[in-house]
């Protein structure tokens, strides 16, 4: 091979492979640029879809706030919108181990825990970190026969802070609390409510942003 035809073989393969490595920068590059798109619209989908729920929830924390006609925040027996609930006792059957405790809790009581946990999982759709434990019910679960059984709140606004519990088998309690979580500027119910159910204080530290 002559020298001028090894420059040439030479350069050619040096050509290759900077025209590769751009190649493959570009390639990366574009892949990159895709995938963030996706996370872009995804943020923009979820974030959307957060929005829509917030909204929504408004509206309903509008129609409990004027069903528990606040400031009070309390639910008056005339003003019910739900059918009557039996106050005999019934069957209440555990949802962690499915035991079933015979005619021991009346039938508003049972009928208060439903309409709590649905109101937490409101509360959970408004992005909070809330949950409700219902043990004390189950003497199997509690490993007691408690006399007096509460539901325990568990609440916290940021993974940074530590939980708040509150023990409350008030529904009202619950209530007040999603209504002040879905429009905490326009608030104007019972701020011991709040406190008791999250932990903030009173006037100025019930400003969540």
């Amino acid at each position: 091979m002559s020298a001028k035809a090894g420059n040439v073989f030479y350069f050619s393969i040096f050509f290759f492979l900077i025209f590769d490595a751009t190649f493959l920068t570009l390639l990366h590059l574009y892949n990159k640029y895709v995938q963030d798109k996706k996370t872009d619209q995804s943020n923009i989908h979820k974030l959307k879809n957060i929005m829509e729920r917030r909204e929504a929830l408004k509206e309903l924390a509008a129609a409990l706030g004027g069903l528990a006609m606040i400031p009070g925040c309390k639910l008056l027996p005339g003003a019910m919108c739900y059918d009557p609930v039996a106050p005999y006792p019934k069957d209440y059957v555990c949802s962690y181990c499915n035991n079933t405790i015979k005619d021991k809790y009346d039938g508003y009581l049972l009928y208060s825990i439903n309409l709590i946990e649905e109101t937490v999982n409101h509360i959970k759709m408004l992005e909070y970190d809330a949950g409700l434990d219902k043990t004390e019910f189950c003497p199997k679960c509690s490993q007691k026969n408690i006399e007096k059984p509460e539901l325990i709140f568990r609440f916290r606004f940021s993974d940074e802070t530590e939980y708040h519990i509150a023990r409350s088998n008030i529904i009202s309690d619950y209530q007040c609390l999603l209504v002040f979580l879905s429009n905490p500027d326009g608030f104007t119910g019972d701020q011991t409510i709040i406190q008791k159910m999250t932990g903030l204080g009173l006037s100025d530290d019930l400003n969540i942003g």
